[in-house]
């Protein structure tokens, strides 16, 4: 039996993979390719331009800043005069692309039906005012939920990236988190809202908080996401929702008129999955939306 091999190991393998299925499909029914965050997802915008691709898909998008600041250095790096690089960071944005795009993004969890988490992460205080991290990516680049599901809810196709530590039986397995952005002017409604929907709230606790390493430490140390709100980080066990109540559950959630944005997935599936084993070896599924 082949030895296991580390997530890092597996991003450039799913990569490869990814731009297999990306140009089976873009250009042709989605003419341009939007990506979201995550690390997968830049391993396979560096391949996309190592590999040439820009030589027939013309029109790349970001929907975050950071990712998209690296595009334009490897448009440079690559000579690729001709390809058409947009930031498509708010609805407005968004909206003019008409639909005719693919979104390629990563997940924080994924189940199997589909289901995804995003920009989660669970804190713990190890000593008073010390707080340790215990998450998928660095926790000054979580927080762009909206942006990302605007781009995967928008989309035409939707590809995630996936390697073995982002599969799990269940979301909010291994004590990750369900993320909430809310506007914090209104804590105490949207506290309220929660509770009655079956959350247990501690808010010395369960609001996303950063350090000085983060760079970002006004508001008594509360993390601030790229929209201007707090992110409330609650224990959640998927196990308990069918596949339906997730979904009903997302909407109810984003229908309140001070949460701005949730971690949960779970209305628009993928269209494509690509993921890895731990032994590196990469799988496609399919979902029929």
């Amino acid at each position: 039996m082949s030895e296991p091999i580390s997530p890092e190991e597996q991003w450039p393998l799913i990569a490869e993979k990814a731009l297999e299925e990306i140009v089976k499909i873009c250009p042709g029914e989605a003419n341009t390719l939007v990506f979201g965050t995550g690390r997968t997802v830049t391993k396979t915008l560096e391949l996309f331009f190592k590999n040439g691709h820009y030589n027939t898909i013309t029109q790349i998008g970001f929907a975050t800043e950071g990712l998209y600041k690296k595009a334009l250095e490897f448009k440079k790096q690559y000579e690729a005069e001709d390809l058409a690089i947009g930031l498509y960071d708010t609805e407005a944005r968004i909206k003019t692309l008409n639909g005719h795009f693919m979104g390629v993004d990563g997940a924080d969890q994924l189940d199997p039906n589909g289901n995804a988490f995003k920009g989660g992460q669970k804190v713990k205080e190890i000593k008073p005012g010390v707080f340790e991290y215990i998450c998928l990516g660095k926790p000054w680049l979580e927080g762009s939920m909206k942006r990302e599901k605007s781009v995967l809810y928008r989309a035409k196709k939707v590809i995630y990236l996936v390697d073995s530590s982002k599969q799990v039986e269940y979301l909010g397995k291994n004590d990750y988190c369900f993320p909430i952005e809310f506007d914090q002017a209104y804590t105490d409604q949207v506290v309220d809202f929660l509770e009655r929907k079956g959350f247990k709230i501690d808010l010395s606790s369960d609001i996303r908080r950063v350090t000085e390493a983060d760079g970002q430490i006004e508001q008594g140390n509360i993390f601030v996401s790229e929209n201007g709100y707090h992110i409330l980080d609650l224990e959640f066990d998927g196990r308990k929702y069918t596949n339906e109540e997730l979904i009903q559950l997302e909407r109810d959630l984003e229908a309140h008129p001070y949460i701005h944005s949730v971690g949960l997935v779970a209305v628009r599936k993928p269209d494509v999955v690509v993921y890895s084993d731990i032994y590196g070896k990469v799988s496609v599924v399919k979902y029929s939306n």
